[in-house]
């Protein structure tokens, strides 16, 4: 739900498409919301007295009216960073969908179409020349309204729809799990404090086709003890071969590959 109020800050200064609910039980939800950012927005602002650094996404439905007794019922994906770096977003959303789309290309380019974007600072993710993502740092004038910094602010949106349909029109492929035992190992690293955390997963799973997962066991800052701006992340990843059993050998052979390409990112 919404309201007036906030649209207008959100600049949606036309309510002519908006849907009223005549049975209101409050009068801070008087329309259905024609944004995820109606209530993904006002979080900045609460949420910016407790930390400088934080995020949210919702996925939801935004509803609109075309005429009389018509209307549009879409179900997207919606977020915001505040206090992350481009890169750190702009990576993230890439690993989001090299892991949904894996087999999918897609190409980055600016877009200029929406009261919610900050003039020349927004981009948008094409996949067979449909937008599935917009990405952008917030309209001053909007983060003016919500009295929170823009230039620290940026908002994301996600196609459901197109995301599933590329999804679904995938012919998956299943094999057998291996019947062989595979290795534990957990391996340490600093890095820059804005490194985002998915791209350093992605480098690592692709050192060796052993390597079956890779997962974040602890994230540690301290500038007293690793370096100003830097951060400590230790991962664990499971090595299996699953055609034989994988020797110490082996599973020493891709910890030291690992080590050896990454030392170039920490």
């Amino acid at each position: 739900f919404s309201w007036e109020d906030t649209d207008k800050k959100l600049l949606f200064e036309n309510v002519s498409n908006a849907i009223r609910i005549e049975n209101a039980f409050n009068a801070d939800f008087s329309i259905m919301r024609r944004s995820l950012f109606c209530s993904l927005i006002p979080n900045i602002t609460e949420n910016k007295k407790i930390s400088d650094d934080f995020g949210f996404f919702e996925i939801g439905k935004k509803f609109e009216k075309l005429a009389e007794n018509k209307f549009t019922e879409v179900l997207n994906i919606a977020g915001f960073s505040y206090g992350k770096s481009f890169d750190f977003v702009k990576s993230s959303l890439s690993w989001f969908l090299q892991t949904v789309l894996p087999w999918i290309k897609f190409e980055i380019s600016q877009w200029l179409e929406s009261q919610f974007f900050h003039p020349n600072k927004a981009w948008k993710y094409i996949i067979d020349g449909k937008v599935v993502i917009n990405f952008w740092y917030i309209n001053p004038e909007i983060a003016q309204n919500f009295e929170f910094e823009d230039a620290k602010t940026i908002l994301f949106e996600i196609d459901y729809e197109i995301l599933k349909a590329l999804y679904l029109a995938n012919e998956w492929l299943f094999k057998e799990f291996s019947r062989f035992p595979g290795i534990p190992r957990e391996l340490n690293f600093v890095f820059d404090k804005n490194k985002p955390i998915w791209e350093v997963i992605g480098l690592i799973a692709s050192q060796s086709e052993l390597i079956q997962d890779v997962d974040v066991v602890d994230i540690y800052e301290d500038e007293s003890k690793i370096w100003q701006n830097k951060k400590s992340v230790t991962f664990s990843l499971f090595l299996q071969d699953l055609e034989k059993t994988i020797t110490d050998k082996d599973a020493m052979e891709v910890q030291e590959k690992i080590i050896k390409n990454l030392a170039k990112e920490a």
